[in-house]
């Protein structure tokens, strides 16, 4: 059922996608919602003119502080897109325009001769609020990946692998900044196996940052060495 679920919803995100060219907005990126049903007000903590439900997908034009400018469509009616604010506390980026996602490299075992790939699924950024609420106090990347071997022998190959992530964020009062950060995983892979796994990278920030926009530059995962045991 899960994998049902994923696959409808990819296509879903597809053809909102496709839809979104004909609008004519630029570098946008796509978001599902996570509330069971979310406020679209006029402006930020505006009127109330709409809500959304659960797993909506919409298309992020702008963001300020803790509010997000979205495009969405309503009821099937494809011809007319609708605008409004939500609050990004409640969206989960699927996609977006500027980050670019690599990880599609095969290494060799020296021992057995055998390749083992590995490639990016997808990565997600979630960002959490300050206690006062409107700026960020730390963003969380997840990357989904998947792990390959063609190794036929009745031992294992244990696998590190190595995955970064670059966000860049703006600042009250200063020019925008980047920052990356890595983390690493062990697997162990037996004949004609495969392994889909995830790691979570974190990104803190202080409260005299004040960070209220943030965005996933790139994510890239790589074998980092292979052992036959």
């Amino acid at each position: 059922m899960k994998t049902i679920y994923r696959a409808s919803r990819c296509f879903a995100l597809i053809i909102f996608f496709l839809i979104l060219a004909s609008v004519s907005v630029n570098g946008i990126r796509i978001a599902v919602t996570t509330a069971k049903s979310l406020n679209v007000r006029d402006a930020p903590s505006g009127k109330v003119i709409d809500a959304l439900p659960l797993g909506s997908a919409v298309g992020i034009a702008s963001i300020y502080g803790t509010w997000a400018h979205v495009v969405y469509f309503k009821s099937g009616n494809k011809s007319s897109p609708r605008y409004g604010w939500v609050s990004t506390k409640f969206l989960k980026i699927t996609s977006s325009g500027s980050a670019s996602v690599s990880g599609g490299n095969c290494e060799s075992e020296y021992k057995s001769g055998a390749e083992v790939c590995i490639e990016v699924s997808d990565a997600n950024l979630e960002c959490n609020e300050s206690i006062a609420g409107d700026y960020y106090s730390d963003c969380d990347v997840e990357i989904e990946y998947k792990l390959t071997t063609d190794y036929r022998g009745h031992s294992s190959i244990s696998v590190d692998v190595e995955c970064k992530a670059e966000i860049s964020y703006e600042t009250r009062g200063t020019y925008g900044s980047s920052e990356s950060d890595d983390e690493s995983k062990s697997h162990t892979l037996y004949a004609n196996g495969s392994d889909y796994s995830s790691v979570d990278i974190d990104f803190s920030f202080s409260m005299y940052q004040q960070v209220y926009r943030v965005e996933l530059e790139s994510v890239e995962c790589e074998i980092d060495s292979l052992d036959l045991w």
